[in-house]
């Protein structure tokens, strides 16, 4: 939600803002503590945290997907954000998701 409140908010305001309260007007903390409490997503089960840190990372840090990786990063996807995705053979757009996989695995652990 940080960031979509980050998205509606003009330039012309946040360099008022930033004039007023200085360079560090607490923006940034206000908006990871939004992403944090109200994220754009199903966090992920212990289930799921162990599939990302032991296989799906690791391939991601890689580049090396293999075998029915793929599917369970659909699998993933469809569980964490609602939304099915088909098999592809776009490596970019498989990693795209997984990067928006990342981002809800790292907003799923604690601090």
């Amino acid at each position: 939600m940080g960031d979509t409140i980050e998205g509606l908010i003009p330039n012309v305001v946040k360099d008022v803002v930033n004039k007023i309260a200085g360079e560090d007007c607490g923006c940034s903390k206000r908006k990871q503590w939004l992403n944090k409490r109200f994220p754009y997503f199903k966090p992920f089960s212990d289930k799921n945290k162990k599939l990302w840190k032991e296989v799906l990372a690791p391939a991601l840090r890689s580049g090396q997907l293999k075998g029915n990786m793929q599917e369970q990063v659909i699998d993933l996807y469809q569980e964490t954000f609602g939304k099915r995705h088909k098999k592809t053979n776009c490596g970019s757009c498989v990693e795209a998701r997984m990067i928006e996989l990342e981002k809800a695995y790292e907003g799923s652990c604690e601090d």
